[in-house]
């Protein structure tokens, strides 16, 4: 207990909405945890379900990455659907 100290930071109860700029698609994460792009259902995360994400576009014809904030979370690509 005597090496408790508050912490000089304050606590910020809600998430500010994160700006993912114009170029970006964004999509929400529903219940099932997918998201729609381009007529088709890909698989985000359960932990971001009611979640924005973004999708950004790569170096490469037909591939994306899913983006939440600025962590990749996921490559899909159309070239290889199963």
């Amino acid at each position: 207990a005597d090496r408790y100290r508050p912490s000089r930071r304050t606590f910020t109860p809600t998430v500010e909405p994160f700006n993912y700029g114009p170029d970006l698609v964004i999509r929400s994460v529903d219940a099932a945890a997918n998201i729609s792009f381009q007529n088709r259902r890909w698989k985000a995360s359960k932990a971001l379900v009611g979640k924005h994400v973004a999708i950004r576009p790569t170096d490469h014809d037909g591939v994306f990455d899913i983006v939440f904030r600025h962590v990749t979370i996921k490559t899909i690509n159309f070239h290889q659907i199963g």
